[in-house]
C-alpha cells in the first residue's frame, strides 16, 4: 500500500503512450485504458508491490528503500522475485501494442 514511486512511474509510462489513466484506486493500484475500436477487450495486470525483505547482497543495485509496517514500524522492502520483470513486461506489451495498432482493433486495460 505503499507504493507511490512505483504507481507514478508506470501511470505516466502508459499516459505517455495515450492510456487513459486512472491512479490511486485504493491506496496505489492503477489502470490505464487505451481504446482503439470498441471490441475485443483484453486486459493486462502486474503485481507492483515491495516485499518486506532487507537486502545483504552488498550489492550497489541493492535497494535501501524503508517502508512502514501496519505496526508504523520501520522496515525494509525491495522489489524482489521478478517484480522489477513484471512492470517491465507491462509497459513493455503495452508499448507492443501501441506500435501494431494499425493492425489490431480493442481495449487494452492495464492494471497494477
Amino acid at each position: 500500500m505503499q507504493e507511490k514511486e512505483t504507481s507514478t512511474l508506470i501511470a505516466s509510462e502508459l499516459e505517455n503512450m495515450g492510456f487513459e489513466g486512472m491512479r490511486n484506486m485504493g491506496a496505489y493500484n492503477l489502470a490505464g485504458i487505451y481504446k482503439n475500436g470498441e471490441v475485443p477487450t483484453i486486459l493486462i495486470h502486474t503485481d507492483i508491490d515491495a516485499l518486506r525483505v532487507e537486502e545483504k547482497t552488498r550489492l550497489t543495485c541493492a535497494s535501501t528503500v524503508k517502508g512502514i509496517h501496519a505496526t508504523r514500524n520501520e522496515m525494509s522492502v525491495t522489489h524482489a522475485f521478478a517484480h522489477k520483470l513484471h512492470m517491465t513486461v507491462l509497459i513493455g506489451t503495452a508499448c507492443i501494442l501501441i506500435m501494431g495498432k494499425n493492425n489490431c482493433k480493442g481495449i487494452v486495460v492495464k492494471v497494477a
